[in-house]
């Protein structure tokens, strides 16, 4: 192989290279070998580009690499780390959670008895930030929805990370029986839901701003255009409480015929979608508390949901491996409407979702070590990202620019959401019938051996790269299959020769 760098661990053991033919990756390649036997250990196989250049940090735990792709990605260079992905948590994580943009990622660190909070920096990579102790996985989470703040609940305190702050927690004394935590939209408050009440804390102070007798509140959220209008919902109970956290008044109670699952408010605050433990899905007007329709209806659990930043559509994850849209649009009070776009591709169930601030794309992950990217006009899926794990939460960049996913291995993704035209599509996938084989190409094209065999695993990479719908620079594909095109005329010239009369 033609070698174009290389560097030594600092503890000698391994040789960092950059490499051709290998096969598979068309492109220079980053490759770790075994100092003794000089043996492929792996191949950091994550870039679209020639690798242009490496470097090893000191304490040889990670390595970087400059692509001409127009990305640097930072590689794990612990063998037991999976090398692939554009970073990898440190430790054992559990319960991985991003914030809504996902610049942030929050995870318990088993090895380490510790929840972690790493903040990423620009387009790939992460760096170690704030953490707190914890015997176990077993703690309430909220995260700010700027990502600048998670509170974290854990035994009988909260504590307060900010990530860029790098300064130890902010910490306040709660009773036991917390169940959940959530921030009002404007970040200026944190209700925790308990067995008995519910508390609204003011997170700049830690001071209780409303202490409300709810029994058995298991979830308590805010209106998005509120700091005060609230819903709560218990267990085995088929009720949703609408209140005041101002005055501690019920506004409305919303009656269904199944125990409560989950519910989330429209941006604007007027309407609520509700799911219940039978999987239906119905709708609610909060301004008088009146139940407008059912929206949908799911075979399986429905483990989340998520509406549209304009509140005309929601999607929800369920566990039959399917995505189910359902419409929020006007309709007479009462009326049932169970007409649903069911999204379809994923053979396990979907554990994560996320729609982009501008409402273009929605974004699955599943237990089938995938994530999907969907149109919200075709409701087709346009890309598929892999991962070598059940994917833990998804999330799009502030700007709906990258797509950010993380499996439960601890492994990062980061792609650009941006997508071919239909057009574009249809050109590439015509272009894959050119890949002529490495003998025709020799016999054909008098190409020697090594171009040929260079050519037709270029080919089959950009094959790859639009049969696979993997997300990446779908332009330098339409580059290289015209230039397959273009071999493969050349191609077909002399045996239409060799047939003429």
């Amino acid at each position: 192989h033609a070698v174009g760098d290389a560097r030594f661990s600092p503890d000698g053991a391994e040789i960092i290279a950059l490499t051709r033919n290998i096969a598979g990756y068309p492109y220079r390649t980053p490759v770790v070998l075994n100092a003794e036997d000089h043996e492929d250990h792996r191949v950091l196989g994550g870039h679209r580009g020639a690798v242009l250049g490496l470097d090893v940090s000191p304490d040889g735990a990670r390595v970087v690499t400059a692509s001409e792709d127009g990305t640097a990605r930072i590689w794990g260079a612990n063998p037991r780390v999976d090398a692939r992905f554009t970073s990898v948590l440190d430790g054992a994580p559990m319960r991985i959670q991003l914030s809504r943009d996902g610049a942030i990622q929050v995870y318990y660190d088993a090895a380490d008895r510790a929840i972690k909070v790493h903040a990423m920096e620009g387009k790939g990579g992460a760096s170690a930030e704030p953490s707190v102790p914890s015997p176990s996985a077993a703690y309430e989470l909220a995260l700010r929805s700027d990502g600048g703040q998670v509170a974290v609940a854990v035994a009988a305190e909260i504590a307060l990370l900010e990530p860029s702050a790098r300064a130890p927690a902010r910490r306040w004394g709660i009773n036991k029986g917390l169940r959940h935590l959530e921030y009002s939209a404007d970040g200026t408050r944190l209700v925790g839901s308990f067995l008995g009440h519910v508390v609204i804390w003011n997170p700049a102070t830690g001071a209780v701003v409303t202490d409300v007798d709810r029994r058995y509140a298991r979830a308590t959220i805010f209106a998005p255009d509120s700091t005060t209008r609230m819903a709560s919902w218990s267990d085995a109970s088929p009720e949703v409480t609408l209140w005041d956290a101002g005055t501690g008044e019920t506004l409305h109670t919303l009656t269904h015929g199944e125990a409560i699952r989950t519910a989330a408010f429209a941006p604007s605050g007027d309407d609520l979608v509700v799911v219940t433990e039978a999987n239906h899905m119905h709708l609610w007007d909060t301004r008088d508390g009146r139940a407008r329709r059912r929206v949908g209806s799911a075979a399986l659990a429905v483990s989340q949901i998520a509406i549209d930043p304009r509140g005309q559509w929601f999607v929800a994850a369920c566990d039959d491996s399917t995505a189910r849209i359902g419409s929020l649009g006007a309709s007479e009070p009462g009326e049932r409407d169970d007409t649903q776009v069911v999204l379809r591709g994923h053979t396990e169930p979907i554990v994560a979702l996320a729609i982009s601030p501008d409402g273009a794309r929605v974004l699955t992950g599943s237990a089938d070590q995938t994530a999907r990217v969907w149109d919200t006009k075709s409701w087709r899926t346009i890309a598929v990202i892999k991962h070598r794990a059940s994917l833990a939460d998804v999330a799009f960049s502030s700007d709906s620019e990258r797509t950010i996913t993380i499996s439960t291995d601890g492994a990062l993704q980061v792609w650009s959401a941006k997508v071919p035209s239909d057009a574009l599509r249809r050109e590439l996938w015509a272009a894959t019938r050119a890949c002529p084989s490495i003998a025709d190409r020799e016999e054909y094209l008098s190409a020697d051996h090594e171009t040929a065999e260079i050519d037709a695993r270029r080919c089959e990479a950009m094959v790859r790269c639009v049969h696979d719908r993997e997300p990446g620079e779908y332009e330098r594909c339409l580059a290289e299959f015209r230039r397959a095109q273009a071999a493969g005329a050349a191609f077909r010239a002399p045996d239409a020769v060799a047939r003429a009369p």
